[in-house]
């Protein structure tokens, strides 16, 4: 069994295009970090699963948009635990303020950082036509591997949209892996085209991210109950109705 960890940004003000309640604090993560030490939790690279079938016993972390905390706070607060992760980056805001930049990105891979891509422009992948759809994902792939000088051949999904045409895309385009929003735990058996991961929030108490680093069954099940109730409100209401309506009770909540 394994846990694949959804991250945006460490630190205190969010990137230009993430939200405050996607932004957790240092001294959060740090907690987190630690709460993995002490539980003896094993930190996996994700350019293993693939080789191993995707059945190996452990957590992934991994942070969508390619902010630049990742370089300025996570990436020193993970490797003082001998622990690395994935970046997915957002071809098209690589350099911009609050971004990462090409030479932070090499860096990473230096690091032993696995960088994939997040899209070209962040834009829903199933909402595009198949020719923009393609480039979104053939361009994202070339723009990073020239940046980074190795092959990018990992992704998640913007938005966590997705169906079995982006599927099908993704694969042809040349990647092993796609990341979704799905919650769950990977096993032996799951489709390295639909790897469920787990969101961080700012608001995640520290119990609940020691369950879902630990596998309690409960905490899976409400999680699970909550993303399938999102799901039908995204179908009913389609992806722009959904957003705006998710914007307007964020506001309204303060978050």
């Amino acid at each position: 069994m394994g846990v694949i960890l959804m991250y945006h940004g460490v630190g205190d003000i969010p990137a230009p295009h993430s939200e405050p309640r996607y932004t957790i604090t240092e001294a959060a993560f740090n907690q987190q970090l630690d709460l993995m030490v002490r539980a003896r939790v094993r930190v996996l690279s994700l350019e293993r699963c693939p080789r191993d079938g995707g059945g190996r016993s452990g957590v992934l972390l991994t942070f969508d948009d390619g902010e630049a905390s990742v370089v300025s706070a996570a990436l020193p607060a993970m490797a003082a635990r001998s622990m690395t992760g994935t970046v997915y980056v957002t071809s098209d805001w690589v350099g911009q303020p609050g971004y990462l930049t090409p030479a932070e990105l090499r860096a990473l891979v230096a690091e032993g950082w696995t960088v994939g891509a997040h899209g070209m422009t962040h834009r829903y992948l199933s909402g595009l036509g198949d020719g923009e759809l393609d480039r979104e994902l053939r361009g994202a792939r070339q723009a990073l591997e020239e940046m980074v000088h190795a092959p990018v051949v990992h992704m998640s999904l913007p938005g966590g949209r997705a169906h079995t045409r982006v599927a099908e895309a993704v694969k042809r385009a040349g990647y092993v892996s796609l990341a979704t929003s799905r919650p769950g735990r990977w096993t032996a058996g799951t489709s390295m085209h639909e790897l469920p991961r787990l969101t961080v929030l700012a608001e995640t108490p520290l119990k609940t991210f020691e369950c879902l680093i630990l596998g309690h069954l409960p905490t899976y099940l409400k999680i699970m109950g909550r993303a399938v109730a999102l799901d039908g409100a995204k179908q009913i209401l389609g992806d722009s109705r959904y957003d705006r309506l998710r914007g307007e009770l964020l506001r309204i909540s303060g978050r």
